[in-house]
């Protein structure tokens, strides 16, 4: 897996998701894993994140795509490997495995 230092605090389950995602061949580079609260809130403050983001307990990464079909394929493995949280956006796709929230879910940044 492509790291960036941003897979400390992730859950395990979340990271055995990822793995699994490698595994099937999409490349993973993780560029937003676990938040503190002043990390999330400076981003809610940009209007870039929820002040209940699945971030701030490790349930949730950004995985950088920059190319349609990469981004076709890595949503397609995330659902088949159990993810149902899925936010699109033109640089990243948010995989969350938060199960507090509403599944079966793709969302649009």
């Amino acid at each position: 897996m492509t790291m960036t230092g941003l897979i400390n605090g992730l859950d395990p389950r979340l990271l055995a998701v990822l793995d699994k995602l490698e595994e099937s061949g999409c490349a993973i580079d993780v560029t937003s894993g676990k938040r503190t609260e002043k990390e999330n809130q400076a981003l809610v403050d940009k209007g870039k994140a929820v002040s209940d983001s699945a971030h701030l307990t490790g349930l949730a990464a950004d995985v950088a795509c920059q190319k349609s079909w990469d981004r076709w394929a890595l949503v397609m493995q995330a659902w088949q490997a159990g993810i149902h949280r899925i936010g699109i956006a033109k640089t990243f796709l948010h995989l969350d495995i938060d199960i507090s929230k509403p599944k079966n879910v793709i969302w649009l940044y």
